[in-house]
């Protein structure tokens, strides 16, 4: 909003009487998109002022960017008058401007009033030239405001006269704007920026992306009072004011304050808009510019599984058992696919095996204090399996925490997310997830389904998400169980092209159900009925046949997507615990369902996921965990399990979920009553700050459920 300036007459002179006056001017409230000229500090005549500014309004063909200030202590300024206008002439002797304004047909000027400019014959007009340049007037937009006036009184000619004015050009964004002083009382206010434009080259599609500071000088002869700085332009959603250090302060000339702005551009190539910094009304603008590219922060690279760690043969680490509070420190920089440089965090699928007490393992970044937080909680003589996903710390290392007794340790890397953009060279641009409704895509214990997995059988699962996704799908995000093994063995997951790893996905024994989260790549099927469809596989590598069931909850694509999420690192973070009322305030009874709610410390605007791990403490009945986001529309709990517990056990499994628009997720227990722990590992955050049109939180929507290719083989009992 632009009102009269509050800058009084100049502290040489008496103050003869300030009008203050707040004006609505709603077609003056757009933005200047060109880069202002900071000029030098200017030479200010004393009382009575003779001086005229211009601040440049977007898209305007006489100003674009930037500010002009002339005063009569150095530049020779002359008053005409014409009929009942008034014209400003300013000769630098390198350049010439000219400010004229004249009142409605058959009126005069008078003090104190404010002018509506425009082309019918009831409005006012003003237009500015200069070097060259004038522009065709706007019909509305304009406007001159008089705070002194005054004439001799025989001759009616004007003697003194101090004005506000904005000038609007035909097809520009915002008005030129400034002040006018013939041998005025009032001194006028201006203020000067630099730097004039703000460049910042290539940037990264990223909504965190690099940050410059505008410092902004008051000069002139009188205060410049500041309002809330803004941006506008064909591009102005690609850039954002960190902080405005400028609003509400009231400067005296020589005095200065500071604007940082961004620029996160929402699409490549070249961006700009416009900062622009008002007074009460007048102003600066200053260009931004970007050139904006699709970055990697942020997205997934899949890798073979390799094996960076295995404490039974001293693979990546000291030979031996993990000893009671012992820690490990394991290098994955540069092992196993993962570049030297660039990563935020790596994916593991850790695996313990005979440990010799009940106990629990933690991973955290390596040179970080070791985190309240849990990846593996396991009975002595167990072995089994979890992903797990934790930044890179200190030296390229992650470390491992074991607590009780002594246990053996091995992981496997099966990816990692960039941190920056030193991996688009060697590795090209990774993947964003793209969550999906939960669903349960395949289950061995359906009618139509050969059942059981046999030892050496398996599955070859295709999706069909429909649409354009399918052929940008690179990774599918999914839940394994294992369930009614008929002994100890194995699962691996992969995408079905040549022999199955050497690394499981994981652990089973008999009698027990075993999840594991995990990231597993797509290819095409191959198979006539189901053509390129991406798909995954599932091999049982050991003696005893189990039941498999997948559940999907989203997948990752090659980037090119829109509603695809890029992932956000964090050290291991607890953020429920229901013994002591974290999150969830009591254990989660039969049948029922808890709502936690994501702390801001972890979820800020832009967060849609979280990665986590999720934990079942002492059921007092065998039964699973099923998480889903709280308040999405058309996303109510689904018939997927996350966790599966049995009576006295202590579970966890990873967890890749959404959360709804108050940043809220559900967890229901299916029998019993069961203590749960939610340790988040990282959020999955909408690039750009992309907006919700429904204000419901699901800001691009979600591809619908996939459609599993029923007449596919189930069991393909020959891999090799």
């Amino acid at each position: 909003m632009l009102g009269l300036d509050p800058g009084g007459p100049s502290p040489l002179t008496p103050h003869t009487g300030v009008i203050y006056v707040r004006l609505l001017a709603g077609a003056l409230t757009g933005i200047a998109t060109a880069a202002a000229v900071l000029v030098p500090t200017v030479a200010h005549a004393a009382a009575p002022h003779m001086a005229v500014t211009v601040n440049g309004g977007a898209g305007s063909s006489v100003l674009d960017f930037g500010s002009r200030i002339f005063d009569s202590a150095d530049t020779a300024i002359t008053m005409t008058e014409s009929g009942n206008g008034l014209r400003m002439d300013v000769d630098t002797g390198q350049a010439r401007w000219s400010v004229e304004v004249s009142p409605p047909a058959g009126e005069e000027f008078y003090a104190n009033r404010r002018y509506w400019a425009g082309l019918d014959a009831g409005d006012a007009s003003v237009r500015v030239e200069g070097e060259g340049r004038g522009c065709a007037p706007a019909a509305d937009g304009g406007w001159i405001l008089f705070r002194e006036l005054i004439r001799d009184p025989e001759t009616r000619k004007v003697v003194h006269f101090a004005a506000s004015y904005a000038a609007m050009c035909e097809g520009a964004a915002q008005p030129n704007t400034g002040q006018l002083r013939y041998n005025s009382t009032y001194g006028y206010p201006a203020s000067v920026v630099d730097p004039t434009t703000v460049a910042f080259g290539r940037a990264e599609m990223n909504p965190s992306g690099p940050q410059r500071t505008v410092a902004v000088r008051a000069t002139g002869t009188a205060v410049s009072a500041f309002q809330a700085a803004s941006v506008s332009g064909a591009a102005a959603d690609d850039f954002s004011i960190v902080t405005d250090g400028c609003q509400g302060k009231t400067l005296h000339p020589g005095e200065t304050c500071a604007i940082t702005v961004t620029a996160h551009p929402r699409a490549p190539g070249a961006r700009e808009a416009a900062l622009w910094i008002p007074t009460v009304d007048t102003g600066v603008s200053v260009r931004l510019t970007a050139d904006g590219f699709v970055g990697a922060t942020g997205t997934y690279y899949q890798l073979s599984p390799a094996r960076l760690m295995d404490t039974r043969n001293g693979t990546g680490v000291r030979k031996g058992y993990v000893g009671q509070r012992g820690v490990v420190s394991l290098p994955v920089t540069g092992r196993g696919g993962v570049p030297s440089s660039g990563i935020s965090a790596v994916v593991l699928n850790v695996t313990v095996t005979g440990p010799t007490y009940a106990s629990y393992l933690t991973v955290y970044p390596s040179g970080q204090a070791r985190p309240t937080a849990s990846h593996l909680n396991y009975p002595a003589g167990w072995t089994g399996a979890n992903l797990v996903t934790v930044p890179v710390g200190a030296g390229g290392k992650v470390d491992f925490y074991h607590h009780s007794g002594s246990t053996h340790v091995i992981a496997d890397v099966v990816g990692f997310y960039a941190g920056d953009n030193s991996v688009l060279a060697s590795r090209g641009l990774g993947g964003q997830l793209v969550r999906t409704r939960p669903e349960r895509l395949f289950d061995s214990r359906s009618q139509g389904t050969e059942g059981k997995l046999d030892p050496g059988g398996v599955y070859r699962i295709a999706v069909d998400y429909g649409g354009n996704a399918n052929a940008r799908i690179r990774a599918l995000a999914v839940n394994i169980t294992a369930v009614g093994a008929d002994g100890y063995g194995y699962l691996t997951a992969w995408d079905g092209q040549g022999d199955p790893p050497d690394a499981s996905t994981l652990n089973f024994s008999r009698g027990v159900t075993v999840p594991n989260m995990a990231i597993v790549p797509t290819s095409p099927c191959g198979y006539p009925n189901c053509g390129n469809l991406p798909a995954i596989s599932v091999y049982n590598g050991a003696g005893a046949a189990t039941h498999v069931i997948i559940d999907v909850v989203g997948f990752f694509d090659d980037s090119s997507l829109a509603n695809g999420l890029r992932f956000k690192p964090l050290k291991p973070t607890r953020i429920v615990d229901s013994r002591s009322g974290l999150g969830i305030p009591a254990a989660v009874g039969n049948n029922a369902t808890a709502t936690a709610t994501t702390p801001s410390t972890v979820a800020g605007p832009d967060t849609a996921g979280l990665a986590m791990n999720v934990t079942a403490v002492s059921p007092t009945e065998g039964t699973y965990l099923t998480v889903w986001p709280a308040g999405e529309p058309g996303v109510g709990q689904p018939g997927i399990s996350n966790v599966n517990a049995l009576r006295g056990q202590t579970v966890p499994n990873a967890v890749i979920t959404g959360i709804g628009p108050a940043d809220a997720f559900h967890v229901y227990n299916s029998r019993g009553s069961t203590h749960v722990l939610v340790d988040v590992a990282g959020t999955y955050e909408w690039p750009w700050g992309a907006t919700s049109a429904t204000g419901a939180g699901v800001r691009a929507a979600m591809p619908d459920a996939p459609r599993l290719s029923t007449d596919l083989p189930p069991a393909i009992t020959s891999v090799r």
